[in-house]
């Protein structure tokens, strides 16, 4: 496993407040040359739309709705409200400036911290990363994945899929990137993690 190298990292109790969830993906295309030596290295960088250097998500709580062949709408029951003991149970994991050594091509899944949920409901999760447009790597893409910290099973995105828990949920953060090129030295920097 990956380890960051950490800035200024702290704890605080789970906000409440929900965040609108976005899938945000980024993309982009370079065109490779053999250098001396038999290293490939990317000799033009495109980018296939924006990329964005922040990405928020977390699990989708839309309240799913079926309708049968009569026109009837059913839909799940919605999630229910947290309780003050809930809130207080909670833990957010916010990081303020990290760097990740890059080492090796391939999958990095980088161990970021650990969240205790309330009732193991997500309400936000923020990446945001200083140095996405670097010309120093080549990753097509990141995402922030979660996983229980106890059964180590990366959480569904939708929470009707995931379920609830009784009582508060230890979660564990990772930064997930394939790597495909990149100068020796290089690194990605976080500007911040928050999970609650």
């Amino acid at each position: 496993m990956d380890r960051m190298s950490p800035g200024r990292r702290r704890s605080s109790t789970a906000r409440v407040a929900l965040l609108a969830v976005a899938g945000v993906g980024l993309f982009v295309v370079a065109a490779w040359v053999l250098t001396a030596g038999g290293n490939q290295r990317p000799d033009s960088l495109g980018v296939v739309g924006d990329i964005p250097n922040r990405v928020v998500s977390g699990l989708d709580q839309d309240v799913p709705c079926t309708e049968n062949a009569d026109g009837v709408q059913t839909c799940a029951t919605p999630l229910p409200k947290l309780t003050t003991a809930d809130k207080a149970s909670a833990s957010a994991l916010i990081i303020e400036n990290g760097t990740v050594k890059l080492d090796h091509l391939g999958k990095y899944r980088v161990f970021l911290g650990q969240v205790v949920l309330a009732r193991g409901i997500v309400q936000s999760s923020v990446l945001e990363l200083g140095n996405v447009r670097s010309e120093t790597y080549l990753a097509p893409s990141f995402r922030l994945e979660l996983e229980d910290a106890s059964s180590h099973r990366v959480l569904p995105r939708n929470i009707y899929d995931k379920g609830i828990t009784d009582g508060p949920q230890r979660v564990d953060a990772y930064l997930v990137f394939d790597l495909q090129w990149y100068q020796e030295g290089a690194s990605i920097l976080i500007s911040r993690v928050e999970v609650n």
